[in-house]
């Protein structure tokens, strides 16, 4: 019995894991360039520090930051590679709970830049499929200070 309780509560926690506009962009913004700079570096073998541009807020919650942005850098031969990025950023709330500190993961992803209408079309399918996106992008994504 005490499982079942304990499981639904969980369950409640995930399901109302976006229970307010905004609050997570501020700091995803801050961890931004550091991933960037390792994929770029390690999947695209660029040499320098990327130049991100066009940072927009596609989706924000309290529990859920969804970034896009444009980044470029150079190869060792001296080619500019650019790539269009989404950024996941994502708080979890239960962990948050159990440790006693903000517990975050992230991931990016090479994605289309949205415009207007493909932002509102994003946020619409989030808000539709909250629970099962949330765990998704969670199960997409590394830990950031999960164990500080």
């Amino acid at each position: 019995m005490k499982k079942t309780i304990a499981t639904a509560l969980l369950l409640l926690s995930v399901f109302c894991s976006c229970s307010r506009a905004g609050g997570l962009a501020p700091t995803a913004k801050s961890y931004l360039p550091q991933l960037v700079d390792r994929e770029m570096k390690e999947y695209l073998k660029t040499v320098d520090t990327p130049d991100i541009k066009d940072v927009e807020v596609v989706y924000d919650c309290d529990s859920i930051c969804v970034l896009q942005c444009r980044a470029s850098a150079k190869d060792a031969a001296g080619n500019v590679l650019k790539e269009t990025i989404r950024y996941f950023f994502i708080k979890d709330k239960f962990m948050s709970a159990c440790k006693g500190v903000d517990c975050f993961y992230h991931s990016l992803t090479g994605a289309d830049f949205l415009d207007e209408n493909g932002i509102e079309e994003f946020c619409t399918m989030m808000k539709e499929n909250s629970s099962e996106s949330f765990l998704l992008y969670l199960s997409r994504s590394e830990p950031i200070n999960l164990f500080q």
